[in-house]
């Protein structure tokens, strides 16, 4: 008897955990194509809809090579992530995502996001339409709905997002009502008194899985996790570089302009020189000099990228020592993988070089 009592037990725990629901989402870490300032909803990954204001662009999908809003950010899974923004005009951007099965009534669910701040987010301001850098702090709020846009409950929201690098946000829903959509809106927080331009990048979103309500807090909001860099992400071939336009081009890169100036200085001292044309050993250690401070100076503003084509007019098997020797020294200088593109001259498409010798070519240009 006692035996059977136990059985019993364990049959009755066992279905209460079997219960215990799952809900996914059909795209869970917004893969779509790269786009920045999209208007129509097919712009959207797939599983996201625009609930946007009239008139105003929906959010990005990052990252976009060569974008010009120079949100460069790996993602924290699979290839793309979603960036969006609050303005000064007091709009912000808000998406809605659609769960595979309705959250209940009375049920605890668990949810995690990846959340990070792009450290640029160049666009225009909706106020003065002037040019603008979207980086302060704003926070993420989620609402449950049963149409596609409808905020009817707030569900969880973040305090406001400052990390730069990805960080995993948990949360506890509780919904006093049945919902069948999800809606993720950026916002400026509970204390502003002003509309102000600021970013939020989104990524790999966790299922909502059913936990006990007995040993769940819905009003805390739990501590941030690191989250493991992730290694399977390679970047899109950049498009061809056309070279540094006139600087009033760039006045949207405020400080930017002067450091563009700074590159130009240092491809001419290097032209000057003759880095590699003669192969003396003399010319290489100063032409080092320069290709340091030149990569440096890229280093230092992510906001800017280099293309550099390797020659071998000599044909004496020097073009692959010549590549290994210039990758040191770029990504030796903080240099990220997506700002630069080196290999033979002969992969990259007509263009005309900034800087071009018998035995290499460099571009610069604004990402």
């Amino acid at each position: 008897m006692k035996n059977l009592i136990t059985l019993f037990a364990c049959f009755f725990s066992f279905s209460l955990v079997a219960q215990m629901d799952t809900i996914y989402f059909d795209n869970p870490s917004f893969e779509g194509q790269p786009i920045e300032g999209g208007r129509l909803n097919q712009t959207m990954p797939i599983g996201v809809i625009d609930c946007g204001f009239d008139g105003q662009t929906a959010p990005d999908i990052h990252p976009v090579v060569g974008g010009n809003f120079s949100v460069n950010k790996f993602p924290a899974e699979g290839k793309t992530y979603l960036g969006m923004v609050v303005r000064d005009n007091d709009t912000w951007e808000q998406v809605s995502v659609r769960p595979t099965k309705s959250l209940k009534v009375g049920k605890c669910y668990s949810f995690s996001i990846a959340l990070a701040r792009s450290e640029f987010y160049y666009s225009q301001s909706q106020r003065t339409n002037e040019p603008a850098n979207f980086v302060t702090p704003c926070i993420l709020r989620i609402w449950g709905g049963n149409d596609p846009c409808d905020k009817n409950e707030l569900l969880g929201e973040t305090t406001s997002i400052r990390n730069t690098n990805w960080l995993e946000y948990s949360f506890i829903f509780n919904p006093t009502e049945r919902y069948s959509n999800i809606i993720l809106e950026a916002y400026y927080g509970k204390y502003t008194l002003l509309p102000f331009n600021g970013n939020i990048l989104l990524d790999d979103m966790s299922a909502l899985i059913e936990v006990d309500c007995q040993n769940a807090d819905p009003s805390k909001l739990m501590p941030a996790k690191e989250i493991e860099r992730n290694t399977s992400y390679k970047p899109q071939s950049k498009k061809k570089a056309i070279g540094i336009p006139h600087v009033d081009s760039y006045e949207q890169f405020g400080d930017a302009t002067e450091r563009l100036m700074n590159l130009k200085e240092i491809l001419f001292e290097l032209n000057e020189l003759g880095f590699f044309t003669k192969g003396s050993r003399e010319n290489n250690e100063e032409g080092e000099k320069i290709l340091n401070e030149l990569a440096n100076e890229i280093g230092v503003d992510k906001r800017f990228g280099i293309d550099v084509g390797i020659k071998n007019p000599d044909g004496k098997g020097l073009r692959a020592w010549r590549k290994k020797y210039l990758k040191n020294i770029f990504l030796d200088n903080r240099i990220n993988e997506y700002q630069l593109d080196l290999d033979k001259f002969s992969r990259f498409e007509k263009s005309a070089w900034q800087y071009e010798t018998k035995f290499m070519a460099i571009n610069i240009y604004a990402r």
